[in-house]
């Protein structure tokens, strides 16, 4: 019996873990993101960063 709360305390481990690598994924893919050029130089940055009118 102790086998099988082990085996089963395993798959949760490892099922959390996907999960929460399936949602940094999922996070990074939805962050808005935008191309700038700074310094002469394109940059991708987070939108919540570009400031309108900033030249």
């Amino acid at each position: 019996m102790l086998v099988f709360v082990v085996a089963i305390i395993s798959i949760e481990v490892i099922q959390e873990w996907r999960t929460d690598k399936t949602l940094k994924a999922l996070r990074d893919l939805s962050a808005p993101r935008i191309i700038v050029l700074r310094d002469g130089i394109e940059k991708v940055i987070n939108s919540s960063e570009l400031v309108p009118g900033g030249m």
